[in-house]
C-alpha cells in the first residue's frame, strides 16, 4: 500500500495545481463583469456630461428664439406709436413696449449667464473626454489581459490533465476512484501525512495513538476518522 500511496503523491501535486487553476478560471467571469461594470459607469458619467452640455445649448437656442420674438414684438409696437390717435392709447402702447423690452432684457441676461455656463461645461467635457479616452484605453488593456490570462490558464490546465493521465498508470482502480472522490471534496488534498504525535496534516485533528501504531505496523489503507483523507506516517515515504 505504501507503494500505491507513493504513486498518489505526485498525482496529488498535479491535482492541487489543477484545483488552483480551476479556482482562478472560475474567478475570471466575475472579474470580467466587474471590469465591464466599471467601464459602463465611467462611460455613463461621460455621456451624462455631454448630455447636460447639449441641454444647455438647446436652452440657449430656445432663449435666442424667444428673444427674437420679444425684439420683434417691441419693434412692431414701436411702429404702432405713429398710428395711435389719443394720449391714452399712446401711453398704453408705450407701457407694452417697455414690458416687451424688459422681457427681452431679462432673456438677454439669461442668455449671457447661460453662455458662461456653457463655456465652463465645454471645458469640463473636454477634460472628461480626455480622461475617458485614457480610461477606455486602460479598460481595453485590462480586458485583453484577462483574455490572455484565461488562455494561459487553460493551456496550463490542458498540460496538467495530460500529465495527470500518465501519473494514473499503476494505481489500483479502486484506490484511484476513492482518491478522486476525496480530492474533489477536500480542496485538492486527498492524501496527507500523520505526524508522530498523531495530528492529521489535512484537518489538524489529533487522532488516537492506535492510528499511529497501525500506520507503523500495517500496510493496509488507513484514513483519517475526522476528514476521511488517506494517511501515511510522516517520514515513512
Amino acid at each position: 500500500m505504501k507503494d500505491q500511496i507513493r504513486k498518489l503523491l505526485p498525482l496529488q501535486e498535479v491535482d492541487a495545481r489543477i484545483f488552483n487553476l480551476r479556482r482562478k478560471l472560475d474567478e475570471l467571469p466575475k472579474r470580467a463583469q466587474e471590469l465591464e461594470q466599471e467601464f459602463l459607469s465611467g462611460k455613463q458619467a461621460f455621456e451624462d456630461s455631454k448630455k447636460h452640455l447639449d441641454e444647455l445649448k438647446l436652452r440657449r437656442k430656445e432663449l435666442e428664439l424667444e428673444l427674437g420674438k420679444k425684439e420683434e414684438e417691441a419693434k412692431k409696437l414701436q411702429g404702432q406709436l405713429f398710428q395711435v390717435k389719443t394720449n391714452k392709447e399712446y401711453s398704453a402702447l408705450q407701457g407694452e413696449i417697455a414690458r416687451a423690452k424688459d422681457e427681452a432684457s431679462s432673456i438677454e441676461d439669461q442668455i449671457l449667464s447661460l453662455l458662461d455656463e456653457i463655456e465652463a461645461e465645454e471645458e469640463a467635457v473636454r477634460e472628461k473626454e480626455n480622461d475617458f479616452s485614457a480610461f477606455k484605453k486602460d479598460f481595453e488593456e485590462r480586458r485583453q489581459a484577462l483574455k490572455s490570462e484565461e488562455q494561459a490558464l487553460t493551456k496550463e490546465m490542458e498540460g496538467l490533465f495530460a500529465e495527470r493521465e500518465g501519473l494514473k498508470e499503476g494505481i489500483e482502480p479502486n484506490l484511484l476512484r476513492r482518491y478522486e472522490k476525496l480530492i474533489e471534496h477536500n480542496n485538492g488534498i486527498a492524501v496527507c501525512a500523520l505526524s508522530k504525535d498523531g495530528v492529521c496534516a489535512g484537518c489538524y485533528v489529533k487522532l488516537p495513538t492506535q492510528v499511529v501504531n497501525q500506520l507503523m505496523s500495517s500496510d493496509n489503507l488507513i484514513t483519517c476518522e475526522a476528514c476521511g483523507r488517506i494517511l501515511y506516517l510522516e517520514g515513512s515515504l
